[in-house]
């Protein structure tokens, strides 16, 4: 397992089996020769200094790979302690960035709705009594 963090130093998942995880174990994409490919078979970067995905800001576009079958869920690590961020390096981005926001409001309408829930269960409680 190899722990995986955004340029700016966040934790953000890990690779297993040359599989890309996002921090809850959900599969993303694979490495293939140090490319990495979402699971949408779009090219994402290339895995940087062994534990960050960059990509070059100006590319020609690479062809769409074949899908691959994603894993079985693995049962994710204990996230790892955030790094310093790194200074940025001309002409790359942070792959990392396309994920990161949906990442942050899926946890966060999780958490949001499981609130809402057991509001909804005091206030039906508290109306019964």
């Amino acid at each position: 397992m190899t722990a995986i963090f955004r340029w700016t130093g966040e934790y953000f998942g890990f690779i297993v089996n040359k599989n890309l995880l996002d921090i809850n174990g959900t599969y993303l994409g694979w490495i293939e020769d140090d490319q990495v490919w979402g699971s949408d078979v779009v090219y994402l970067g290339e895995v940087v200094e062994e534990n960050y995905i960059l990509r070059r800001a100006v590319m020609i576009p690479r062809i769409p790979r074949i899908p691959r079958i994603p894993p079985i869920p693995p049962i994710p690590p204990i996230p790892e302690i955030d790094r310093i961020g790194r200074v940025p390096r001309v002409g790359w981005v942070d792959a990392l960035d396309d994920f990161w926001p949906n990442t942050h409001v899926t946890l966060a309408v999780g958490r949001l709705s499981h609130s809402l829930c057991c509001i909804a269960r005091r206030a039906a409680w508290v109306s019964a009594c």
